[in-house]
């Protein structure tokens, strides 16, 4: 319950800086106005690697509910494979196994 919360509020975030950041930072341009300066965090990345329609956790969370002989450590096997960096995957930037 407590990672879709956090979820929401990340896409929450998203939204708020793309209009406040990046529309902003585009019409100065337009404008002429130097914004080499103004910089920011894009948590979409964070977002992509949860929520994505394809290859996110959710989306392997619901492949492995969906599978009669789903498990925990099914689900677990196939995210560390898929996210975490070796010498063959580059992984993701944002997800570390314990």
């Amino acid at each position: 319950e407590q990672l879709c919360i956090n979820l929401a509020n990340e896409t929450l975030q998203n939204h708020y800086n793309f209009f406040i950041f990046t529309e902003d930072v585009r019409e100065c341009k337009e404008e002429g106005i130097d914004t080499t300066h103004v910089t920011f965090a894009d948590n979409k990345p964070c977002i992509d690697l949860l929520a994505a329609p394809k290859n996110s956790i959710f989306s392997m969370l619901d492949d492995e509910c969906k599978m009669g002989s789903g498990t925990d450590a099914g689900f677990l096997n196939k995210i560390v494979s898929a996210f975490q960096t070796t010498k063959t995957n580059p992984g993701h930037p944002f997800f570390i196994a314990c």
